[in-house]
């Protein structure tokens, strides 16, 4: 719920830092020496973000220093000779404004949560915003950023920034995940609301005033910073309380603790996943993975799926050799698809569809992704021509367990309605694997085997639980995770030997 904060201590403690080191440069090398300072921040910080974000994302994102670049490519503008010399055409500040905006409205379109940040792809609004910076208040400027509208927002931009989240998230925890437009709006307006209260209640009422002896509110500075100081100590101990204890455990409806002690997210622990993700599309190379010389190769083409049926193949198939490609999103199929996780997926298909159809003629193909109702053309096309050039083809059915919900927001819905006495079974789907009839018969015209996933979570009622253990086999309802990948590997052994 308060996650978004993080940026606000990552701003705070570079103001603590940044101040005493350009100080302390300025020392000993003068005005020259900040420059070169800043310069050298900006390039290293720049290149290390980037290293450290193909091992470690959540440090590239999170860990303070690794963000500096991002602040001193601003100082770096200020302390350049004639950084403002834009300004003095106003041809040329109107288009850097209009350029700046550009690249920062591009930034907040095109980027997702598979978007890897930040890294040298930030640059991309940060230079935006450093253009509209060195343009100054040229005629576009006063056009689009110092309106009534815009105006406002920028007064109220940081108790919008405060009030934004929490609004959100406790929304979608109540009313559930999938917003409708009226929804989004309604939030909107409310989120405005909010934050314009806070601005007028707190905002302006405790900032200093009187030559900081005091709030614009009465409050003496002395009052201010005790009050902090006493609200600090009392939320440190409360969370402190949180962490040893593991929350409030007593609050939780019987059975929602198990849930939330069965880890339902994706396995860290897994070094097949790993090293799909760090190899791969989008990260590193098209395919990953070793041939076995003289032996019949496995080529698995797909989705996200993939870097869990990778390491089901691994199980059911030990000793074949196993080629993988995956993308977020991105089908692998011969008609072009639109995938909002990777822009590229269509040359990407060709790439690697190609390669298939040049592959050996005993190399197997495994296609893995999510099928629907409006991609069974393009599957059966992509299917038929791979029979045609002599592969042998299997086709992974739909996997789809539970409604919309991860494990984890069905712990958190029983906390919610405690007085439904919920059992997971409830969660899944009425009917999870109806695309069976739609696409299995055809495959098999086609000389392809298609795999059902429906017995693996089916015995009279579906499950999303090991029926033996009690184990979850997914972390979203449409993902294995590292158990289910592994059972479902038996699951293939036993009943699909290799052709």
């Amino acid at each position: 719920m308060l996650l978004h904060t993080w940026s606000l201590g990552v701003e705070e403690q570079f103001y603590l830092i940044y101040p005493l080191l350009l100080v302390a440069c300025h020392r000993v090398a003068g005005a020259r020496g900040v420059i070169v300072l800043l310069f050298v921040i900006s390039i290293l910080g720049t290149f290390a973000s980037e290293m450290v974000l193909k091992t470690d994302r959540s440090a590239a994102f999170y860990f303070t220093p690794l963000r500096f670049y991002e602040f001193t490519l601003g100082g770096l503008a200020a302390r350049l000779p004639h950084f403002n010399a834009l300004q003095k055409s106003t041809r040329a500040s109107g288009v850097t404004t209009i350029v700046g905006i550009f690249l920062i409205l591009f930034s907040s379109i095109k980027f997702n949560g598979f978007t890897a940040l930040p890294g040298v792809i930030i640059l991309v609004p940060v230079l935006g915003t450093l253009l509209v910076l060195l343009a100054g208040p040229s005629p576009s400027a006063r056009i689009l950023l110092m309106n009534p509208v815009a105006s406002w927002l920028g007064k109220n931009s940081y108790p919008l920034h405060l009030v934004h989240w929490p609004i959100i998230v406790f929304y979608r925890y109540y009313f559930g995940s999938n917003l409708s437009v009226v929804e989004q709006s309604a939030l909107l307006v409310v989120i405005l609301a909010a934050g314009s209260l806070l601005n007028r209640g707190v905002e302006r009422k405790f900032r200093l005033s009187h030559g900081g002896k005091a709030t614009a509110g009465g409050l003496s500075s002395r009052q201010v910073l005790l009050g902090t100081l006493a609200a600090v100590i009392g939320i440190t101990l409360t969370s402190a309380i949180a962490i040893i204890n593991q929350g409030w455990p007593s609050r939780m409806p019987e059975g929602t603790q198990a849930l939330l002690d069965m880890q339902p997210r994706k396995s860290d622990g897994n070094p097949l996943r790993n090293f799909l993700e760090d190899k791969c599309i989008p990260k590193g190379e098209i395919f990953c993975g070793e041939r076995q010389p003289g032996e019949a190769n496995i080529i698995l083409l797909g989705d996200s799926r993939v870097l869990d049926i990778y390491t089901a193949l691994k199980i059911a198939y030990p000793n074949t050799g196993i080629q993988a490609s995956y993308a977020m999103g991105c089908a692998p199929v011969f008609s072009p698809v639109i995938s909002p996780f990777f822009p590229d997926c269509t040359g990407f298909n060709e790439a690697r569809l190609q390669a298939a159809l040049e592959a050996p003629a005993e190399d197997i193909v495994f296609l893995a992704q999510n099928l629907s109702v409006g991609r069974k053309q393009a599957v059966l096309e992509t299917v038929t021509r791979l029979r045609s050039a002599g592969k042998s083809v299997y086709l992974l059915g739909q996997f789809k367990i539970t409604m919309e919900s991860t494990p984890i927001e069905i712990a958190i819905e029983e906390l919610r309605f405690p007085e439904r006495a919920s059992h997971l079974d409830r969660f899944i789907v009425e009917d999870p694997f109806v695309l069976d009839g739609e696409y299995a018969a055809q495959i098999e015209a086609l000389g392809a085997v298609y795999i059902s996933n429906r017995p693996l979570f089916y015995d009279g009622e579906y499950h999303f639980t090991d029926r033996e253990t009690g184990e979850l086999l997914t972390f979203d309802g449409k993902h294995l995770n590292e158990f289910g990948a592994r059972k479902f590997g038996k699951y293939l052994r036993e009943n699909y030997p290799l052709q």
